[in-house]
Formats: structure tokens, C-alpha cells, sequence
């Protein structure tokens, strides 16, 4: 029963120590643009790019629909990580976001599951204001 009750309120305990992912973050490499905006059990993140995309979904590891799939969100310490799996889990890639130590990076790590592929990491820059 004690233990029950602790894991109920784990996500508390570390609810203070995500850090600060809210801002417009730019990828200078190709000029794309990732809006995030964070609250207490949700995060909103918008995509410019090729395919505009808009994806809001809570963070405690519950799925949400998007278009052809789903999307789960968690924090993971300081990381926020979203697992998509579309096309009837054929493709499944997973993203872990994470703002450097002096606050002006966003790391983008993004490993490819199904079909496996190789990992990147990307580089976005805190815009300005944001």
C-alpha cells in the first residue's frame, strides 16, 4: 500500500525540475522553426516547416491521436521525450528534447525505431523574445 501511494506522487516530486523548454527554438540549418509551450501536465508544440504541424497532448505517458497515429509524451529529469507511431506503428520515432547548460540550445535527439535508422541530433537556437 506505501508503495502505491508513492508512485502516486512521483510525477509531483519531480514536476519542479523540468526545465524551461517554453519559446520559439530555430534551426539554422534549414530555417524551421519549433514552438513549445509548456503547463503544468501539457505541452503544446508547433513545427513550421514543409508540413506545418501542431501537436497538443499531455505529458504523463498517455496517448494522444494526431493524424495517422499517436503521439506520448513524458519527462524523463530535465528531458522531455515524445514517442509518434504512425502508419499502424510502422514508423515509430522517438524525440528527446533537452535545453542546454546556459539556456540558449534546444537538443533535438531523434532516434528512428521502426524502420531503424540512424540517430540524429539537431541543434536549435532560442530565438530572441522567446
Amino acid at each position: 500500500m506505501r508503495f502505491a501511494i508513492w508512485l502516486a506522487a512521483l510525477p509531483l516530486a519531480f514536476a519542479g525540475e523540468h526545465a524551461d523548454l517554453n519559446g520559439v527554438w530555430k534551426n539554422a540549418g534549414n530555417g524551421e522553426n519549433l514552438s513549445i509551450h509548456q503547463k503544468e501536465n501539457e505541452v503544446e508544440i508547433a513545427e513550421s516547416g514543409k508540413e506545418a504541424t501542431e501537436i497538443r497532448c499531455n505529458t504523463t505517458g498517455q496517448a494522444c491521436k494526431i493524424k495517422g497515429g499517436e503521439v506520448t509524451f513524458w519527462y524523463n529529469g530535465d528531458t522531455l521525450v515524445m514517442m509518434e507511431t504512425t502508419h499502424g506503428n510502422a514508423r515509430v520515432i522517438k524525440k528527446r528534447l533537452k535545453v542546454s547548460e546556459d539556456g540558449k540550445n534546444l537538443e533535438e535527439e531523434i532516434v528512428h525505431i521502426s524502420p531503424a535508422g540512424s540517430t540524429e541530433k539537431v541543434s536549435l537556437e532560442r530565438q530572441t523574445g522567446s
